[in-house]
């Protein structure tokens, strides 16, 4: 099973979409330790063991999620940019964009579960972001944590350096 993605290729002609299989990488697994200290809602940490499993290397984006939606399987139409990740997403839609990409391409994707996603936002550091403990201008896209912040749209994919796992 994949974690939700997806990767769309140019269409091959007026009104034609191709499905491009999406951009996975495979993370080892292992142990780390989940939780924080600092906040209420994350305590205690504790250790987890996380099997190998497949993770997007990006976000959906507006693109990929637009698919979804001339196939009239979506419901949900995200606005912005074409690159950037597709936002305000229920779990709902998150679920027919899922059935979807998975009958489309005949492999079976799923969110990634809270440790996968703690484990591969980590990326086998032990600092409280992957890249130290402190919020650097340039590392992340969200309020506070530095310029350029546009609360109407995330950054376009690839706005940020990946983190050792390549995500």
């Amino acid at each position: 099973e994949y974690p939700l993605a997806l990767s769309a290729s140019p269409s091959s002609g007026p009104g034609t979409v191709q499905l491009k299989e999406p951009e996975m990488i495979l993370l080892k697994g292992g142990k780390f330790e989940m939780g924080s200290n600092e906040d209420p809602t994350e305590k205690p940490i504790h250790p987890v063991n996380v099997r190998p499993f497949w993770m997007a290397k990006h976000p959906v984006t507006v693109r990929e999620w637009r698919e979804c939606v001339a196939a009239k399987v979506c419901s949900y139409s995200p606005t912005g940019e074409v690159d950037t990740p597709v936002s305000n997403v229920s779990w709902d839609d998150a679920m027919q964009f899922l059935s979807w990409l998975s009958q489309e391409t005949g492999k079976q994707y799923r969110l990634p579960t809270e440790a996968e996603w703690e484990y591969a936002a980590r990326a086998g550091t032990h600092s409280k972001y992957w890249w130290g403990d402190q919020i650097n201008v340039g590392e992340a896209d969200c309020k506070g944590c530095g310029e350029p912040y546009d609360p109407r749209q995330p950054r376009k994919i690839g706005s940020f350096r990946p983190n050792p796992f390549g995500l």
